[in-house]
């Protein structure tokens, strides 16, 4: 037995803490037994890009295999802990996939930003009111720490595992964080003591807003806020179908069902493509694709809560953007029923 730390200094008591299945008296169901052997397989192959550079495809290979794997597992309030060698190396993957599910998002703010006069005092404001939730989400990649100049400087994702990402496979998501952050608290700070949100760590200035956002500080400096209840083109909807499938796994039978759909889709055959989708998540309902083609497709049928009820099988952190734009687009449709 060994303590936590290294060294006691000449403590009155020790209090030693076993988890729940440390303990003697542990029984392993044949279900845990099972996660073990998952866990465990699913630990080896993500620890293989241990002290490599990983890209967006590998970051969305592991969280869309193994997401259900770590959904499925006890909870930390089960005191289990055995499970700590997958879900702690899966937990750095995920966390770093929500960088990814803004990546269309970001290309849009940044071609928005090129296109328009942002000399324009209201017209930079409603570019911050526009992408405020992902630029407060996103600018924090800018404080992850680097490796020295012999690795190229290498973002650290996880140092633990020693998972490195290349600045180059983030570059518009650091070019939208610089530009945000500049942008961003130069307004924030006309209205609030400055020194409220910033803080200086070995030389770098870390940013803490508050539960505020920027049209709560310009309230009263009669500044247009957009309407937030405009409806967008079906177009713009439409196009979070993909025109075909594309992954690994295209060339299976699903895989060519799930193309054969969104064809169908994109030539507005949506009742053909309906019952296709809805084939195909009989057998495999778990196919995110095929979801948000029978959400976009029972959309653009007139059916707004059938849409939302398959949008809701959608993975927040892959399609935050979508889900965010989706539900109220559902909401004002209906209305116009």
């Amino acid at each position: 037995m060994s303590s936590d730390s290294p060294k006691l200094d000449e403590p009155k008591t020790v209090s030693l803490h076993f988890w729940a299945d440390e303990q003697a008296d542990f029984v392993p169901t044949p279900e845990y037994l099972y996660q073990v052997q998952l866990a465990d397989k699913a630990s080896e192959e993500i620890l293989t890009y241990s002290d490599s550079c990983i890209t967006k495809e590998i970051i969305s290979y592991i969280v869309n295999k193994y997401e259900s794997l770590y959904y499925s597992l006890p909870d930390v309030f089960s005191g289990i802990v055995r499970f700590d060698n997958f879900t702690d190396p899966f937990w750095s993957m995920k966390y770093l996939s929500k960088y990814i599910s803004y990546e269309d998002l970001i290309k849009k703010s940044l071609l928005d930003f090129r296109n328009k006069d942002m000399g324009d005092y209201n017209t930079l404001l409603n570019w911050l009111f526009e992408y405020e939730e992902v630029g407060l989400e996103v600018f924090n990649i800018l404080y992850f720490d680097t490796l020295d100049e012999n690795h190229e400087g290498l973002l650290i994702v996880d140092e633990r595992f020693k998972f490195y990402a290349s600045p180059e496979e983030f570059k518009i998501e650091i070019e939208f964080a610089k530009l945000f952050e500049q942008k961003y608290w130069s307004v924030i700070n006309k209205y609030e003591v400055k020194d409220e949100h910033e803080t200086f760590v070995n030389g770098v200035v870390y940013h803490s807003p508050s539960t505020k956002r920027l049209k709560d500080y310009i309230e009263d400096d009669n500044v247009v806020i957009p309407d937030r209840n405009k409806l967008l083109p079906d177009s713009q909807i439409c196009n979070w179908v993909p025109i075909r499938y594309m992954a690994q796994d295209s060339s299976t039978p699903s895989g060519k069902r799930l193309s054969q759909a969104h064809e169908l889709f994109h030539q507005d055959e949506y009742e053909n493509a309906l019952d296709l989708y809805k084939e195909l998540l009989e057998t495999r309902n778990d196919f995110q694709e095929a979801w948000i083609g029978l959400a976009v497709t029972q959309y653009m049928l007139g059916n707004y809560d059938e849409a939302l009820t398959a949008s809701y099988r959608l993975h927040e952190w892959r399609y935050r953007a979508f889900l965010n734009i989706f539900s109220k687009q559902c909401e004002l449709k209906s209305k116009l029923i």
